[in-house]
């Protein structure tokens, strides 16, 4: 069975099933979601346990990103630039287009990873 929902400011744009009202069915599952949200942080906290983070050590993976994406556009230009481009010039631009998308997905992992409290932020 199928119930439709309103909020305050109006008509709610899903539909509720019988089970999502019941409340005693609804407390079980934020209960249910809290502990399983607690057990990934502990996962997630055990597993990156040896990685050792420094302001230092933060800084230099965004100064490498940034390094890499200037390569990147650069090599790039240097692309855009010739009339046709070289073999060997499409591999230098490949190979720098995956230096920064690896070394980016590095640092934007390690922001999540900071963001979610699974790795303690380094003391000043």
């Amino acid at each position: 069975m199928r119930f439709a929902g309103y909020s305050k400011t109006g008509l709610v744009d899903q539909l509720l099933t019988s089970e999502q009202i019941d409340p005693k069915r609804r407390h079980s599952w934020l209960e249910f979601k809290e502990a399983m949200d607690r057990a990934v942080v502990d996962a997630n906290r055990e597993s990156l346990r040896g990685v050792k983070l420094t302001r230092e050590s933060f800084l230099r993976l965004a100064l490498c990103t940034a390094q890499a994406r200037a390569q990147y556009v650069q090599k790039g230009v240097e692309v855009g630039a010739a009339k046709s481009p070289t073999r060997e010039q499409i591999v230098a631009l490949a190979h720098a287009r995956e230096a920064f998308e690896e070394t980016c997905a590095a640092f934007e992992a390690l922001e999540r990873i900071i963001e979610r409290g699974y790795l303690d932020i380094p003391k000043v």
